[in-house]
């Protein structure tokens, strides 16, 4: 791999003519977070409204002991966000919920715990939180909603299901989910969720050892109505209770899920009150575990999934297929995605896909990955004659200068590592590069959606 990468970049070097292919780019990665090679490790990353970066990792500090962190990605560096916080487990399925408001507000839930990040003193506050369910969500003002649950009246099998707003500290009874119904939801579980679209509710939670989903659609003023109302039992099944759910800007509903050894897709037919199975043309899923639907920037939509057999998938829906991310799956570059790697995905402001995976231990190093799509050609010897990098060779400082407006600049190093990565907006750029090997390095600027690349020498 590396060599293809070398063979590359020699090309790309050697002429104004940028060539290039889809990449995955490793922007993060840890071995020293597990070293007891521990199932128990979540890790996520969200882009924030203001198109920040942010990872929560989990780290095993003593045998047995979890904590979780939240890091911000500053340049090529991570800055972590207020203290460790100890990692609170029902099993060793137990997810996180992490929720970043419009406004750049901080949660973490976890059992019976919701966590509230205070910028003012740069620490996270902890409010108890009892038959906390999961779903945490932000609407778009900032108001903060989940799952809880509560005794129904016809036997110790049967619950309320009841959404709550969260505020400080305090927290309402906002409305009745489902009420009396014999849905006791697993404890904390990424298949007990809430989205939110054009203030529309729709909550899907998991039984408990059943593992049976079941969804509901509603809004607060209004009500909520139980999908698939009339059947004497839910028609989607999700094994260990792995399962998602997404919604388009058009309010239809998509669920994959784990069923004994497959990977299945539905779609809600409002019509008729039913799940329809969905097109899986394309993925020939032989196994599945972990898996994730996600909507992107465009509302086209996303899958990323486990199998047994120690692969990792990432697709998009094209309208006919499901296809691949590139020519590459992330496993091929970067090592192989297990099952118990939990696997995620989130898209910045320029839909740009990232995935994160692993467990941070020597064999199976957490990774934040980046996809890169195939850049358009460019051959623009004007932007050659202005762009000039001095001192070249460099040691210590390099200066970069007309530089586009609103561009990226990054500097790659010959395997393909992003060692630099910036939004310039004057112009003008000065780095760093004193830790640099010695070496030959790719000075690229994305503008665009189209790069231009310069070489640069490092001889310290």
């Amino acid at each position: 791999m590396k060599k293809s990468i070398l063979i590359l970049l020699t090309v790309i070097l050697s002429s104004n003519i940028v060539m290039s292919q889809a990449t995955w780019q490793q922007i993060y990665s840890n071995y020293e977070l597990n070293p007891n090679h521990s199932s128990e490790i979540y890790s996520y990353i969200e882009f924030s409204p203001d198109n920040n970066l942010y990872l929560l990792e989990s780290e095993h500090v003593d045998w047995g002991d979890l904590v979780v962190r939240l890091k911000k990605q500053v340049g090529t560096n991570w800055e972590q966000l207020g203290q460790d916080l100890p990692r609170i487990t029902a099993n060793n399925e137990s997810h996180l919920d992490f929720v970043i408001t419009p406004s750049n507000k901080f949660y973490i839930g976890m059992l019976d715990t919701i966590y509230l990040y205070n910028e003012n003193n740069e620490l996270w506050e902890s409010y108890h939180t009892p038959e906390f369910r999961g779903g945490l969500v932000s609407d778009e003002n900032d108001n903060i909603y989940f799952i809880s649950r509560q005794s129904g009246v016809s036997g110790p099998a049967y619950y309320d299901l009841i959404l709550n707003q969260f505020d400080n500290g305090t927290v309402t009874e906002v409305a009745l989910i489902a009420e009396d119904v014999p849905v006791s939801p697993r404890v904390i579980n990424h298949s007990n969720k809430i989205i939110i679209k054009n203030g529309q509710f729709y909550v899907s939670v998991v039984t408990q050892s059943s593992n049976y989903l079941y969804f509901f659609k509603g809004t607060i003023t209004d009500g909520f109505t139980q999908l698939e109302e009339n059947a004497s039992i839910p028609s989607i099944n999700a094994s260990l209770g792995l399962s998602s759910m997404a919604v388009n800007n058009a309010g239809e509903i998509f669920v994959s899920n784990k069923s004994s050894d497959n990977l299945l897709i539905h779609k809600y037919d409002e019509t008729n009150d039913t799940w329809m199975p969905f097109d899986t043309t394309g993925i020939q899923a032989q196994s599945c575990n972990f898996n994730i639907l996600q909507f992107d920037k465009n509302d086209d939509l996303n899958l990323i999934y486990t199998g047994s057999n120690g692969d990792g998938f990432v697709f998009k829906y094209n309208g006919a297929e499901w296809e691949h991310y590139g020519n590459r799956q992330p496993s091929e570059s970067f090592g192989t995605i297990y099952s118990i790697h939990k696997p995620w995905m989130t898209f910045d402001d320029n839909n740009n896909l990232f995935i994160s995976f692993g467990l941070g231990s020597m064999q199976n190093q957490l990774r934040v990955l980046k996809y890169s799509p195939t850049a358009n050609i460019v051959n623009n010897e004007k932007l050659s004659s202005q762009i000039h990098i001095f001192p070249n060779p460099a040691s210590e400082i390099v200066h970069i200068n007309s530089i586009p407006k609103n561009a990226t600049l990054r500097i790659i190093d010959l395997t393909g590592k992003v060692m630099y990565e910036q939004f310039v907006s004057d112009n003008f750029e000065s780095v760093n590069i004193s830790d640099f090997t010695n070496g030959i390095y790719l000075v690229q600027i994305e503008n665009n959606g189209s790069f231009f690349n310069k070489k640069l020498i490092v001889n310290q």
